[in-house]
């Protein structure tokens, strides 16, 4: 993994979940199911994403700061 963020969208049951935007190495390859299988190893349960989306690069304010906030939205909507 070159980059990731997390995120939370939202969820009618829980209000919100976790998504986390991923953006790959060139050389590597991964699916949703092994990177959810990761995190299930280092995370505690309440962590884990719900979601993944790949991504070539994330989304970047004017600091260079990974725009989360611009996910929110979209998936607000």
């Amino acid at each position: 993994m070159a980059e990731s963020a997390a995120f939370g969208i939202a969820d009618p049951i829980m209000e919100e979940e976790i998504a986390v935007g991923v953006v790959l190495k060139p050389s590597v390859k991964a699916t949703a199911e092994e990177i959810i299988t990761w995190c299930e190893k280092r995370l505690p349960k309440y962590l884990l994403p719900r979601y993944i989306e790949f991504f070539e690069k994330l989304p970047k304010s004017a600091t260079e700061k990974v725009a989360t906030w611009d996910r929110q939205k979209q998936n607000a909507r």
